[in-house]
């Protein structure tokens, strides 16, 4: 039995002269709140069982993200001279830190289709992409959510409106708050029915300290809503601030104590968003995927996003490479492959 690794972090950094060069936040990933690599290529998992049944060091991929943002990144310095040596030069320590510790893969699972250099030099540091879903992100024009309303087409500009009306006729308030410690069980709460929808057989990894700590480190990059119904929490939005870029990280609901006609969810994971975006000046927000429609018709734009693997290990590495382009080539003949490794709804909440 592969035993279950902790995510600890690794942070690859690189100086030049004396000065930082660029970062990249890596771990071995042997658990995760969604899904795994290993879990998107199950014949990952199994050749690191057959070495580690051959008294072989084998340890989960190391991947190069941070957990639930969905973004792979390389962050550079201002005084990086040559970002793809600089790349080349962390891809191969990378490489070396994998032959340590028995990794048989690296990867940088979630490039964005516009990020220029990972999507041209990765190919060329022996990784192989692959397109893997898409997010949505909102680009923030507007001097105020009315204006906004209004860059909507006709139909959609009815549909705001009605279902903002609607949620103040069924009794429910959307309140912002700012410290939300006393209330922290009950986001865990919310956020484990919609968990434990989509995710069936796995434990709702954030908790009440999860929010606390939240609370605690990250509070002025936190934005929150609440929805309230006879002065109890029925729902929330919770959302990242870095900079100019606000990223709509997780919601929460009480199921039995709403209607499909109340419209809380619209009303808390766009509407109370897009309203705080406009009045503090924030220039995107990251709205992740599914639910294509919904988002394209609330203004949004799709962003691609794709996973680039590496195999360390060259004598089981060339089987999971040709099981990775069967994949790619049965994504690109239109197969669903989603629902072939049932992955589609453990991944549904994540990025709604």
């Amino acid at each position: 039995m592969v035993k279950p690794f902790e995510a600890f972090p690794n942070h690859f950094v690189i100086y030049e002269e004396g000065h930082l060069a660029a970062i990249a936040l890596c771990f071995l990933e042997g658990t995760s709140q969604y899904a795994t690599l290993e879990e998107y290529v199950p014949l990952a998992r199994a050749a690191r069982l057959v070495r580690s049944r051959l008294g072989l060091r084998a340890c989960p991929p190391l991947v190069c993200y941070s957990p639930s943002s969905f973004h792979s990144r390389v962050l550079f310095g201002g005084g990086c001279d040559d970002r793809r040596e600089t790349l080349r030069l962390l891809s191969r320590n990378m490489d070396a830190y994998c032959r340590r510790h028995g990794a048989l893969l690296s990867a940088f699972p979630y490039v964005s289709e516009r990020d220029a250099l990972l999507m041209e030099e990765l190919p060329r540091l022996g990784y192989l992409g692959s397109p893997l879903f898409d997010t949505f992100y909102l680009d923030i024009r507007w001097r105020t959510f009315e204006g906004y309303v209004s860059s909507l087409d006709s139909g959609m500009r009815h549909s705001v409106r009605r279902e903002i009306r609607k949620c103040g006729q069924h009794g429910i308030s959307i309140e912002r708050i700012q410290d939300f410690a006393p209330i922290s069980r009950e986001l865990s709460a919310l956020y484990s029915n919609l968990f434990t929808k989509y995710n069936k057989g796995k434990v709702c990894p954030l908790s009440s300290k999860f929010f606390n700590g939240l609370n605690t480190c990250a509070r002025d990059k936190t934005n929150l809503f609440v929805a309230r119904k006879d002065h109890d929490i029925v729902g929330f939005s919770l959302s990242l601030r870095q900079s100019d870029v606000l990223d709509v990280y997780v919601s929460g609901f009480d199921y039995g104590r709403q209607a499909k006609t109340d419209f809380t969810y619209f009303n808390l994971v766009y509407y109370a968003q897009i309203d705080l975006a406009i009045q503090e000046g924030i220039r995107r927000i990251h709205f992740r995927g599914a639910s294509d429609e919904a988002k394209l018709r609330r203004g949004c734009k799709r962003e691609r996003m794709y996973m680039f693997i590496k195999t360390q290990d060259w004598t089981l590495g060339p089987l999971i490479i040709q099981c990775l382009r069967l994949v790619n080539n049965m994504r690109l003949h239109g197969i669903d492959v989603a629902s072939i490794t049932g992955h589609r709804a453990r991944h549904a909440d994540r990025l709604e």
